[in-house]
């Protein structure tokens, strides 16, 4: 029995061998990688839903005013005690389609009119309104409206005076 590992009794190999209990003992400490990915997924989570918090962050909260001078709060509707019966600033719709490839407006006075009478439109209204610096207009699109078109009438409205335009 001259073999290396043949029998018990012989000198042993200068290699060690790589037992699963060898490796067991060289292992330190748990293992970080479910954990790393673990924490991954939930940052990535918190990434996303925090760039989804925005519209939360601009609604208005309903806060109780402090007493005034006659000791009676003053109403969160009213604030400094405004005049109730004002009538609030008019809001007007424009809206944007695309037929038969060219793009309409509605709204204004018109009714699936070419997008070049904007210009005329918006200077009418604005004569007929009078003051317009209250007015809010809202500018909707259908999903393949040109972005130029929508730029071109915000610029329209704009030039005839209406200062607060939205785009929805």
């Amino acid at each position: 029995m001259s073999g290396l590992g043949s029998s018990r009794g012989a000198a042993r190999s200068p290699f060690r061998g790589r037992s699963a209990r060898l490796m067991y003992d060289l292992h330190h400490g748990p293992n970080m990688t479910p954990m790393v990915d673990v924490v991954m997924v939930i940052l990535i989570f918190f990434m996303a839903s925090a760039s989804l918090l925005g519209p939360e962050v601009l609604l208005r909260s309903q806060i109780d005013r402090p007493l005034s001078d006659s000791s009676e709060a003053v109403e969160p509707d009213n604030p400094a005690g405004a005049d109730i019966y004002r009538i609030e600033a008019p809001s007007f719709t424009v809206e944007l389609r695309v037929r038969d490839g060219a793009v309409t407006i509605t709204g204004l006075g018109a009714s699936d009119a070419p997008l070049s009478d904007i210009d005329a439109a918006a200077a009418l209204l604005a004569e007929r309104l009078g003051v317009v610096d209250d007015v809010r207009m809202v500018v909707t699109s259908s999903d393949d409206t040109p972005y130029e078109a929508i730029v071109r009438v915000i610029e329209s409205l704009h030039s005839a005076g209406f200062d607060r335009v939205g785009v929805r």
